[in-house]
């Protein structure tokens, strides 16, 4: 089972430095690692078809040879030295596989094109249409592709790879991915012991998108499905789906916070989520979150909660910009925020740290988008919906005089050992005055003019933040418990009792834990 202070840090090699390289990559891996990272998440390495390659330099994920280093990255020298200085500086290697289709040109459809699935004119076809860059494994057609799929990752297991990230692992059968976890980790059926431990993501797909793909006539398995047979974590999509409702206004926090209970339950015991706001798929949480306030409670309940903590190259610095998947587009890292970066760090030793200590998670719905997440050492005594403990104060806000529900539940029996108070309501965007020549400009903060309109346009901003609202007055809360401990965010020891305004910026508060930084 995989340790829930795990964290994954995915690096686009093309888009990560200027030269693009492995080499250049390598250079970098000590700064992952002194951020808090254990895990380093390369996308695909391999050589890009050339038949109907989107943009100049063409997507990753459309492979023509799965056994070999794209050149423009480098060699296979160069990536096993990457390996080996990963594990040096004490990082893991994930790696993508890409199992459900290639390019159009690629080795395995120019050799074995029986391999393959064909439309009703005989020609090489997909199951998604606008994947018009790629065309699709066929899993019934025969078992020697099995076999090749299986052989190649043992490959890649030898050079020293740690694990796997399987794109778009619900379009593949969960029969293969069971077979090639059982040969690739060589697994003892009598002890039940991996020879090598390899760990398995599964990139799911929101839910809505798998029913489409069942609708269609197709096999499309779920996230229970692909963790009973092999995967050990796999994407948060299922929830993502809730966040997206959250993020557009339409619903509370409080709908993805009860469903985490829903995925405690449903899914098998040991399996995780990886926890993102962003990846190389989604837009950056900067340019959603255009308060750097919001942004770092987000951030910070995202880390919080039960899962496995994800991050996407640059979102340290908060980076708004999301490099190109199809072209040349490297990260700027000279216009990155280097205050947002120390909030990261520091957030993600704090986080981890309270998963370490305290495994067992709760929350408490303060009223006005205002949430109190709770870590515990033992199980807590939960009421209420889901993980949710009751309430037990009053809110009041200046403007509205708001109260929250009062309950005289009993308090839980075991004492939290780490808080996270965030403030998730709407902030409008934060207009800066442009950077003096030369200057840095904060990508968290910078925002274009006409920002707010085109937000409204896609939909990032909730209602109140679309109309321009003021900021709203921060509400007083009267604290269930005492918060005591040191904060991450401010760097500062509190005691926090009684009857507190609820700060613009997040805390996240740990108990006996001021050492941990």
């Amino acid at each position: 089972m995989v340790s829930e202070d795990t964290s994954i840090y995915q690096v686009f090699v093309r888009n990560f430095t200027e030269q693009g390289t492995l080499a250049a990559a390598t250079e970098r891996l000590h700064g992952i690692k002194s951020l808090g990272f254990d895990w380093v998440y390369l996308t695909p390495v391999q050589p890009i078809g050339q038949a109907g390659r989107k943009g100049s330099y063409g997507s990753p994920y459309a492979i023509a040879d799965y056994r070999s280093i794209n050149s423009d990255l480098g060699t296979m020298e160069d990536f096993v030295a990457f390996v080996t200085e990963a594990h040096r500086c004490g990082l893991k290697v994930m790696l993508d596989v890409v199992y459900n289709h290639t390019s159009p040109d690629s080795v395995l459809a120019r050799e074995h094109p029986e391999w393959f699935l064909h439309d009703e004119h005989g020609a090489l076809s997909r199951k998604c249409a606008d994947w018009s860059d790629v065309v699709d494994l066929d899993y019934g057609s025969s078992p020697q592709l099995w076999l090749e799929l299986m052989d190649t990752l043992v490959m890649w297991r030898d050079l020293g790879v740690d694990g796997f990230r399987c794109d778009v692992a619900t379009l593949v059968p969960v029969d293969f991915w069971h077979q090639a976890r059982e040969r690739t980790n060589r697994r003892d059926p009598a002890t039940k012991q991996d020879s090598y431990p390899l760990v398995w993501l599964a990139e799911s797909t929101h839910p809505h998108f798998l029913k489409s793909i069942r609708d269609a006539g197709y096999g499309a398995w779920s996230e229970p499905e692909l963790h009973t047979a092999a995967f050990d974590l796999s994407y948060d999509y299922d929830g993502w789906e809730k966040l997206e409702a959250v993020w557009k206004g339409e619903r509370s926090a409080r709908l993805y916070l009860e469903y985490l209970f829903v995925q405690e339950t449903i899914y098998p015991k040991g399996s995780r989520k990886i926890r993102f706001l962003e990846n190389h798929d989604q837009e950056r949480a900067a340019s959603r979150f255009t308060s750097p306030s919001l942004l770092k409670a987000w951030t910070v309940l995202s880390q919080f909660v039960p899962g496995v903590t994800f991050a996407y190259m640059g979102e340290e610095y908060g980076m708004a910009h999301r490099p190109s998947l199809f072209d040349k587009d490297p990260v700027d890292w000279r216009g990155g925020d280097p205050s947002f970066f120390s909030f990261f760090r520091d957030c993600l030793a704090g986080t981890r740290a309270a998963k370490r200590c305290a495994p067992f998670f709760a929350w408490r719905d303060l009223g006005g988008d205002c949430f109190l997440l709770e870590r515990f050492g033992s199980p807590p005594q939960l009421t209420g919906v889901a993980s949710e403990l009751p309430p037990a104060l009053t809110l009041q806000a200046s403007a509205s005089n708001l109260q929250a529900p009062v309950s005289n539940s009993a308090s839980p029996s075991a004492k939290p050992y780490a808080w996270a108070l965030v403030n998730l309501s709407p902030r409008p965007a934060v207009a800066v005055r442009p950077a003096a020549t030369g200057a840095a400009v904060h990508a968290n903060v910078a925002i274009r003019p006409g920002a707010a309109a085109r937000a409204d346009v896609d939909g990032h901003l909730n209602a109140a933040a679309r109309a321009g609202a003021a900021t709203p007055t921060a509400p007083y809360v009267d604290l269930p418990e005492t918060i005591e401990g040191y904060d991450f965010v401010s760097h500062k020891k509190v005691a926090l009792r009684g009857r507190i305004q609820v700060p613009d910026e997040p805390l996240l508060v740990l108990r006996d834990l001021e050492d941990t930084l």
